[in-house]
């Protein structure tokens, strides 16, 4: 009797987290799920690319460098740029729907590389001998999704052509620079 109340048990504590966390997840309606699709499929997009370059960009590097410490730097310094990318997140804000055209106040979350160097600067040595180490560690924060972020509001404006709604590739750009952590109106929002 005792090993049935136990399987009884956990069986209901599992059924009963599948339902918690199921209610918890939101599924995306309407103007929300398509600007998500557009988000997404910005962030496809660029690491799509990204990744056929790879190997490219690695030997350019290879080639460029001084010395090995320089390049281990140059391509951890490509590693992090890659997955603080893959990271980057968003809140809808507001929506203001107008049928075929729509307008949306976003919060683009990133990792915030300023903050994120600015520590490592910190941290380094004045031989800098620590530095590789530094840089390794920030790898490690971003993929763990621990590195430093900034949360910038923007307005985004979606038409719909074709039954399709997309947003002008001016604001593609924009959204991408915010997605890589880009402050607005720093000296690399050219």
């Amino acid at each position: 009797m005792k090993k049935f109340l136990k399987v009884f048990l956990f069986g209901l504590m599992l059924v009963s987290g599948v339902i918690f966390v199921s209610c918890g997840k939101k599924e995306l309606t309407g103007l929300h799920k398509e600007f998500d699709i557009i988000f997404n499929g910005i962030k496809e997009e660029v690491t799509t690319e990204f990744k056929n370059n790879m190997t490219s960009l690695e030997e350019e590097i290879k080639n460029s460098s001084q010395n090995e410490l320089e390049e281990k730097l140059q391509l951890f310094g490509i590693e992090v740029i890659y997955e603080a990318f893959n990271q980057a997140s968003y809140d809808v804000v507001s929506i203001n729907d107008m049928g075929n055209k729509a307008e949306l106040k976003i919060k683009v979350k990133a990792v915030d590389f300023f903050e994120a160097f600015q520590q490592i600067m910190t941290n380094t040595t004045e031989d800098r001998s620590n530095l590789l180490d530094e840089i390794q560690g920030l790898v490690k924060k971003v993929k763990k999704g621990k590195a430093p972020i900034i949360e910038q509001e923007m307005d985004i404006e979606m038409i719909k052509e074709n039954d399709t709604w997309t947003i002008s590739e001016r604001q593609k750009y924009v959204l991408m620079k915010r997605m890589m952590g880009i402050e607005k109106g720093t000296i690399f929002d050219n």
